[in-house]
């Protein structure tokens, strides 16, 4: 398991790319499917993950339910 957070100095200076692909090729497993969740506003990792080739395969939602 991977998380990644970069502090907002160190945002927009190509280090996620760069981290996301270091730890895509060193995945050795033989599994061809790297799972990942990114929130639907976060447009950076978003952009970057499209940029990695990743492309999104599920969605999910989450709602409220009324209280009984």
């Amino acid at each position: 398991m991977l998380d990644e957070f970069l502090t907002e100095r160190l945002r927009g200076k190509g280090l996620a790319p760069a981290v996301q692909s270091s730890f895509l090729a060193g995945q050795r497993s033989g599994a061809d499917t790297v799972w990942g969740h990114i929130h639907a506003r976060n447009l950076s990792s978003l952009r970057t993950a499209q940029k990695l080739g990743r492309r999104a395969v599920q969605q999910e939602y989450f709602v409220s339910l009324p209280a009984f």
